[in-house]
């Protein structure tokens, strides 16, 4: 027996992205109408990467002990061995954070947003208690210890915060799809 040519066959409504678990309910009219889980927004593996990336280059900061340091007409600058540990210090700080915490980005973890914040924090600290204990690349000299390190600060500030919202940027979307872990 062949079916009838012209009664209505039903359709299948796919709503959204393609998935492997497709979740279907009817429509008023008696049709399928699939409705497919939302995706995880991209938004934390970038900034993971990203995370990742700055923590790699921070190693860097960690060898920049060992360069001199010049002022602005070009004469070497001793620099106290405190002032240095406190920068290499700042560097490890900042290169160990946030390369575990983009990790965690990765991986979709609430914890490596906060992790990263923490680190950015700490280096920011450690960053200006090694400026306060000589090692401002001669800025001191030049604009007078308090002008110095008064620019220092609100430029530290500045740019750590910037760097602490774009951090924020996947616990700020609607898909970000970061779990509910927390640091502490």
């Amino acid at each position: 027996m062949q079916p009838d040519p012209f009664t209505p066959q039903q359709q299948t409504v796919i709503v959204g992205q393609t998935s492997a678990v497709p979740v279907a309910t009817m429509d008023p009219y008696g049709n399928p109408v699939v409705y497919l889980p939302q995706e995880r927004s991209s938004g934390a593996k970038v900034l993971g990467v990203l995370c990742i990336i700055l923590g790699v280059f921070s190693i860097i900061g960690i060898l920049a002990i060992f360069l001199p340091q010049y002022d602005m007409d070009g004469n070497v600058i001793e620099v106290p061995m405190i002032a240095m540990l406190l920068s290499a210090l700042s560097s490890a700080v900042m290169a160990g954070t946030f390369i575990v915490g983009g990790a965690w980005l990765l991986d979709y973890k609430r914890r490596g947003v906060h992790l990263c914040w923490l680190g950015l924090i700490a280096g920011s600290v450690l960053s200006l208690a090694s400026y306060a204990a000589g090692g401002d690349g001669g800025m001191g000299s030049a604009l007078g210890e308090e002008t110095g390190f008064a620019i220092a600060f609100v430029t530290t500030l500045i740019c750590n915060g910037i760097c602490g919202l774009i951090i924020a940027i996947p616990m700020m979307s609607a898909t970000g799809g970061l779990d509910d872990s927390r640091l502490f």
